[in-house]
């Protein structure tokens, strides 16, 4: 009902002529383009513009995927940041394909001027703006100029406002980005600056982490904040504090979340990332604030000693945003030595319509214990979570001269077997030895448990002929061994999705029958030179 009324509301004849007809260009100083050369600027689209305009015309429908379809998503105008050079005019061919999308698409649409594709599309246009009208005929500039000042008038009106179908912190940039550049926009500033402030309340945690927990977001998100506080000092306004404040929680956060790559662990659906613009992000934050060791908020330890990490889950299951697909990962561990990743979780692919994309989704897919071939929180095929989930999820953290231990557990199967999980993980100070255990506890069955190892492509694993331990090799290392005890030992194959692509790699796995009231699992990863 509420969409009908806006559709209703918005398409009305006396709606678009509020929006006005001027024509006044940006001010002098428009917006930095902070990410120019980074593809994909926040993630959000294709490089390559070679399609034809007609295309976006076919768009007009789609509904369901427009988070995660790739070709919807050229309505950001993304791939304006993809040129040979940030000086050059654009091309005459993509004058033209503006061109026709200010012909098509110059009045609302439920779509493509949603909140956060319209404050990405507006932000695109200005960083932007001199390449598209250097060198052109007046009329297109005018025309030009008329779009963006109509667009950004409807986005300073409901950019401030809840929206639940959005991501508000794109929205709010590109508002914020509008209201300093474009001359018509003044007025709106203020109301901006305080929606923001009200926004960064609700999705970051006081310990810097995002609320959906996903590491690709909290990475778009800093990233924003990052742009909105150079446009406001380009234009010589004062930093709100608040502002300051959040990107000083969030670097050390970001930091946290990242293996010795220099990219992103894989929870909740996150990609790798591109190591080039997470660093370009970290250096213009100017926080130099150590990476976080724990974010009880967010629901991440972070373990680190020597040459190896740790990045554990030990977070409530969130219910993913509009668009996103929630993951049941819950006490999920990643493990990088050196630069290398050795233990990861499987990731996932960007679109959440291909075949694949609920088996990623499942425990399954992640480095924790999985019973009876059951999923820990209950995954509903829209994205989010059903009724039963991982609500209660405990974790403590212990270092003993410099030997970090975490031990956490989780309530996502007391509903379903009566059961719980328990986890405990010990990385010793000369980052060789990693040592854990899995706990399962209860009485009122006797399912069949799996704990499962997903290894990195990278990683050469072998079992060993008494079938007791795995040898694994990656990179010049002299190899690691993997021994347990408490179950079965076996390898499996298993995918990656963690660059974008499918890749096979390999798992380990230790199974075996719970045998009541409780049932552990040990297991030990540890330099061969041990």
């Amino acid at each position: 009902m509420v969409a009908g009324l806006r559709t209703w509301a918005f398409c009305n004849r006396l709606y678009d002529l509020s929006l006005g007809g001027s024509s006044l260009p940006p001010a002098d100083k428009t917006p930095p383009n902070p990410w120019w050369g980074f593809a994909g600027g926040y993630g959000s689209g294709p490089a390559d513009i070679d399609v034809p305009a007609e295309l976006f015309w076919r768009l007009d429908g789609v509904k369901n995927r427009i988070a995660s379809d790739p070709q919807w998503r050229r309505h950001d105008f993304d791939w304006l940041n993809h040129r040979s050079s940030p000086e050059m005019p654009v091309e005459p061919s993509t004058r033209d394909l503006i061109s026709h999308w200010m012909n098509h698409f110059n009045h609302w649409h439920p779509y493509i001027w949603r909140t956060d594709v319209l404050g990405d599309r507006l932000v695109n246009w200005l960083v932007n703006y001199t390449a598209i009208t250097t060198d052109t005929d007046p009329e297109f500039i005018r025309t030009f100029n008329m779009s963006l000042n109509r667009q950004a008038r409807h986005l300073t009106r409901w950019a401030t406002r809840p929206d639940l179908t959005a991501d508000r912190i794109a929205g709010l940039q590109g508002s914020l980005i509008c209201t300093v550049t474009l001359p018509t926009m003044r007025g709106h500033t203020e109301a901006s600056i305080n929606a923001l402030r009200d926004e960064i309340e609700t999705q970051i945690n006081a310990d810097g982490g995002h609320r959906d927990r996903n590491p690709e977001h909290h990475l778009f998100a800093l990233a924003r904040l990052l742009h909105i506080r150079q446009a406001l000092y380009r234009v010589q306004m004062e930093i709100p504090p608040f502002l300051q404040n959040a990107i000083d929680r969030m670097a050390p956060m970001l930091r946290a979340y990242r293996h010795g790559d220099g990219c992103l662990s894989l929870f909740n659906g996150c990609g790798e990332g591109d190591r080039g613009f997470i660093g370009r992000i970290l250096d213009l934050s100017g926080s130099r604030g150590r990476a976080a060791s724990s974010a009880p908020h967010t629901g991440f330890h972070r373990m680190a000693t020597q040459r190896s990490s740790i990045i554990m889950d030990t977070g409530i299951a969130a219910n993913s945003e509009p668009g996103e697909m929630s993951h049941a990962g819950t006490l999920a561990f990643e493990l990088s030595v050196g630069k290398q990743r050795v233990v990861v979780n499987c990731g996932g692919p960007a679109d959440a319509a291909t075949p694949l994309a609920e088996f990623f989704r499942g425990t399954a897919a992640h480095s924790t214990l999985v019973i009876g071939d059951t999923h820990s929180s209950e995954l509903e095929p829209a994205g989010g979570f059903g009724e039963r989930r991982a609500r209660d999820v405990r974790a403590q953290r212990r270092e003993i001269d410099r030997n970090v231990i975490v031990e956490a557990e989780h309530d996502g199967y007391q509903a379903i077997f009566g059961l719980q999980h328990a986890r405990s993980l010990y990385l010793a100070a000369d980052g060789a030895d990693i040592r854990g255990e899995d706990t399962v506890i209860g009485t009122q069955s006797s399912p069949r448990y799996a704990v499962r190892f997903h290894l990195h492509p990278n990683v050469q694993a072998s079992l060993t002929s008494g079938g007791n331990s795995i040898l694994l090799r990656f990179g010049r290392n002299r190899g690691w061994r993997f021994r347990a005890s408490g179950g079965v030992l076996s390898l499996d194959d298993s995918v990656y999705f963690g660059t974008g692509r499918r890749q096979k790699t390999m798992q380990i796995v230790i199974s075996g029958t719970h045998q009541a009231p409780e049932t552990r699992v040990k297991w030990r990863f540890s330099d061969v030179g041990r």
